[in-house]
């Protein structure tokens, strides 16, 4: 058996795991690297840009004695339209995600309408909801640079 072969064999395997944790260490520590460069509020939006160019903005919003009455096929639902995200935070349109809690009734959040300022949404129920507390809680992410 030539010793020098299994050296070098042993040698290119421990480059090679050595190489591999390299690269998780440099994927880990450039995703450490990104801060957040602004943060704020505007439009009742908390908001965060990042080094990176990603920006992203949340809100909650109670409102109070809400009811979806309006018939469309077998359910029913209330039209929310131009729901201003922070002007210029965005250079194009975002991902946005939304759901609800309500103080009784099974209602869901439908978007109808998404630009890079502005969303519109349907909240949806299988029957008539009556008047009735409700958290719209929305998070939108996309990039600023």
């Amino acid at each position: 058996m030539d010793i020098s072969y299994l050296f070098k064999n042993l040698i290119s395997t421990i480059t090679g795991k050595v190489n591999e944790a390299k690269d998780y260490t440099d994927t880990t520590f450039n995703a450490l690297a990104d801060y957040v460069v602004e943060n704020g509020t505007a439009n009742g939006w908390q908001y965060r840009k990042w080094n990176s160019g990603v920006a992203e903005c949340w809100q909650v919003t109670n409102i109070t004695s809400e009811s979806f009455t309006n018939v469309y096929g077998n359910g029913w639902y209330k039209a929310y339209s131009d729901w201003l995200l922070p002007a210029g935070l965005f250079n194009d349109i975002p991902s946005v995600t939304g759901t609800l809690w309500r103080n009784g009734g099974l209602c869901f959040i439908m978007l109808h309408s998404l630009e890079k300022d502005k969303i519109g949404f349907y909240v949806a129920s299988l029957k008539s909801e009556g008047a009735a507390n409700t958290r719209f809680m929305f998070h939108a992410k996309g990039r600023w640079k």
